[in-house]
């Protein structure tokens, strides 16, 4: 699901640009870098840098990167990616 800009993430205030959430995950775009944060064990975590959109699906985790040039999947550790396609206009469920 995307989200509404604004969101409140915790009652600390923490704000989101945008909320994805799936059969993988919650996850939040951070409002200052545009990093990937994923929610997990009661805290968010720094994923990965921006990206044009976010795809969760129920096992992974997927984004087309800034410029539109490469798809890449979520590795599930840390901020490791793996380039899974070239360039495309968007990302879409199948």
């Amino acid at each position: 699901m995307a989200g509404r800009s604004g969101h409140r993430l915790d009652p600390g205030g923490r704000q989101a640009r945008k909320l994805y959430a799936g059969g993988y995950g919650f996850f939040a775009i951070s409002p200052g870098s545009g990093d990937i944060i994923r929610y997990a064990n009661g805290q968010w975590n720094r994923i990965g840098g921006p990206g044009y959109t976010f795809l969760v699906g129920d096992t992974a985790l997927y984004t087309l990167s800034p410029t539109r040039d490469m798809v890449v999947k979520y590795s599930g550790s840390g901020d490791r990616w793996y380039r899974i396609g070239g360039p495309a206009r968007s990302i879409a469920p199948c």
